[in-house]
């Protein structure tokens, strides 16, 4: 039975909502997003009570993240799925905060970075149990890529996840 949670994200004024688009991402040759619901499929972030096991490092260098997420999963797993908002529409709204501890919300397509593992053969770059793992993941890709082009630098979905 599905968790069907979502955060109230107190605070949150839809004038600081900061959207994001598929197309604003950089991604490697083969990689693209697929989508994780569809109008005649929902499928919801959180299948169950966010879990350790929902995060599964395999093609990124992020475990630095995967390992701070399976510690506020540990501590108390509803801090996890009040920090985003399955919109319904196609789109998640997800709660960071800057280095100044001010909330920082970003509106995500509701997709995953896939790559082609040859001939019509599509997986993620991760191998998560719960799609929660993969709007965070997304956020904190965006989170660091912003910050590098207010340094005018370039970085792409997957260096911005690298660690």
């Amino acid at each position: 039975m599905p968790h069907d949670v979502n955060g109230d994200l107190s605070g949150f004024d839809p004038k600081a909502l900061t959207t994001v688009r598929d197309s604003d991402f950089a991604l490697q040759r083969g990689d693209s997003f697929s989508k994780i619901s569809t109008f005649l499929h929902k499928t919801d972030l959180f299948p169950h009570t966010p879990q350790i096991s929902d995060a599964a490092q395999d093609r990124l260098g992020n475990c630095f993240l995967l390992s701070a997420l399976n510690s506020i999963v540990q501590i108390d797993p509803t801090l996890i799925s009040g920090m985003m908002k399955d919109l319904r529409g196609g789109s998640v709204v997800v709660r960071l905060y800057d280095d100044d501890g001010t909330p920082i919300f970003y509106k995500f397509e509701k997709t995953y970075v896939t790559f082609s593992s040859g001939f019509l053969k599509r997986s993620g770059l991760q191998n998560h149990n719960a799609y929660w793992v993969y709007m965070i993941e997304k956020a904190f890709a965006w989170f660091r890529i912003s910050k590098a082009k207010r340094r005018h630098e370039t970085l792409g979905y997957r260096e911005a996840l690298d660690g």
